[in-house]
């Protein structure tokens, strides 16, 4: 379908007119005149247009037929039907629209999207105006019914005010100690020794360790003479400062020395003088 300017005239091509016996030679040589010319614009009765010049033939069946003014006055579809004797019919759709529209499509107009109705009424610039005028004074008048309580709004401000000292208050009480310091420093500390080991720095303390036959895995090894050695921190193993001694059948204990335990990554290695007795490994971290 194509479009036309409204109130613009305009010559368009209609066609091909075909012989109406075999229905596809061409008719080059039809004598179309006005009458013969049917438009019907936007559903209206059809009429001869108002055009008084006829059609022309072009080539191939194909004839120019000028519309005027007139013809292309009214907005909305216009049907061109044209039937001449000896001829097929033919028609064309056209739409019929706006000066702004076809120019925005066709040339370089825009549409035209300027506000000019609010719910069904007309608008001026300087309604718009005193709009924004209207909304800014209603925006003062809550501002300061926030601040003075009208209608409650001053003592929900107040309540807001309250909670956020109340808020600031319990963020002061959560990250300061009784001394005053920093709890957070406190936090991470804790969470390092628990989530690694919990023997650094404990001042001698006694670690059981189970003696088991290396054949079974499972029958415990009594009256073994074990002797126990330690790695810091990945170094070689060496002496360990404390004993180890037997506390029941097949346990041993083994006394560390706080200098035993003065290190990050702490490896105490259990061995016995039996040789069917398994060897154990104890490793304990910062």
């Amino acid at each position: 379908m194509q479009i036309l300017k409204q109130s613009t005239a305009r010559t368009v091509l209609l066609g091909p007119f075909l012989d109406e016996d075999d229905g596809k030679t061409a008719e080059t040589g039809l004598a179309i005149a006005q009458a013969d010319i049917r438009l019907s614009k936007n559903g209206g009765n059809i009429a001869q247009t108002n055009n008084a010049t006829g059609a022309s033939h072009d080539e191939l069946g194909m004839y120019t037929i000028p519309l005027d003014t007139t013809d292309t006055a009214t907005l909305g579809y216009l049907f061109l039907i044209v039937h001449e004797s000896g001829a097929l019919p033919c028609w064309r759709e056209f739409l019929v629209v706006t000066a702004n529209v076809f120019d925005t499509f066709c040339s370089t107009d825009q549409l035209d999207v300027n506000l000019t109705n609010v719910a069904g009424t007309g608008q001026t610039a300087g309604d718009i105006a005193a709009l924004i005028t209207t909304l800014d004074t209603v925006a003062d008048g809550v501002q300061t019914d926030l601040s003075n309580g009208t209608d409650g709004l001053g003592a929900l401000k107040a309540l807001i005010d309250t909670i956020d000292g109340l808020v600031d208050e319990l963020k002061a009480a959560v990250i300061t100690n009784a001394a005053g310091t920093d709890v957070a420093a406190d936090i991470i500390a804790i969470r390092a020794y628990t989530a690694k080991g919990i023997l650094k720095n404990v001042a001698k303390p006694n670690i059981p360790v189970l003696m088991v036959d290396s054949t079974d895995h499972v029958t415990p090894k009594t009256g073994l003479t074990v002797t126990a050695t330690m790695s810091h921190d990945a170094g070689a193993f060496g002496a360990a400062a404390g004993a180890v001694t037997e506390i029941a059948a097949g346990w041993y204990q083994f006394d560390a020395a706080q200098a035993d335990m003065n290190a990050d990554t702490i490896i105490f290695r259990f061995t016995a003088t039996d040789a069917d007795a398994t060897q154990i490994t104890f490793l304990t971290s910062a």
